[in-house]
């Protein structure tokens, strides 16, 4: 996916459901002020691209509704088009998913979303590759070379001083590189 594919229709449908949280076809629809067909058309696509997923059902008057929430991917991808992180990190823990959220995963999630806030939207999809979207919240498992700058880095390494599991992750590695620093 180029930097700016997603059409807008495409971006105010992860922008809604970032601020508001699951919701049904019609009821985004309804917020956006939008054709229904051009929504469920949108809908369609950002469910392909895996960036929003079916999380639950809404009932209204004895029919069924499918929910949507962003999917892993979709979170990181609703922030670079303006989301807001307090938003994002508000609505992911209470997914109608199959996922259980544990606290380490919400770690991960305040860690992943502090990084991003500090180096900014526009560098979102240089880190997709340092990403691992296969559980219910996107995890930062490290940092690509051509990515780090030093200023980055320095960044990341305040950040990771505030959350003990990755402090101590932090320090072992560094260790271990400059351990090996020290042997070429």
């Amino acid at each position: 996916m180029a930097e700016n594919t997603l059409p807008n229709l495409q971006k105010q449908i992860l922008l809604q459901l970032a601020q508001k949280g699951p919701m049904t076809k019609h009821e985004i629809a309804k917020t956006l002020g939008k054709v229904y067909k051009n929504v469920d058309y949108a809908i369609k696509s950002l469910t392909k691209k895996n960036l929003i997923a079916h999380v639950g059902l809404k009932e209204y008057r004895n029919r069924k509704f499918e929910k949507f929430w962003l999917a892993p991917k979709g979170l990181l991808e609703a922030f670079r088009v303006g989301a807001a992180a307090s938003d994002l990190k508000k609505h992911m823990y209470h997914l109608g998913t199959p996922y259980i959220i544990t606290s380490e995963d919400k770690e991960a999630a305040e860690l992943l979303f502090e990084f991003l806030e500090a180096i900014g939207r526009n560098k979102v999809k240089a880190l997709y590759p340092a990403i691992d979207f296969t559980g219910p919240i996107p995890k930062l498992t490290g940092i690509p070379l051509n990515f780090a700058s030093g200023h980055e880095a320095k960044k990341l390494l305040r950040i990771l001083t505030k959350h003990p599991t990755y402090k101590m992750q932090a320090r072992k590695t560094l260790q271990e590189l400059i351990e090996e620093l020290d042997k070429s």
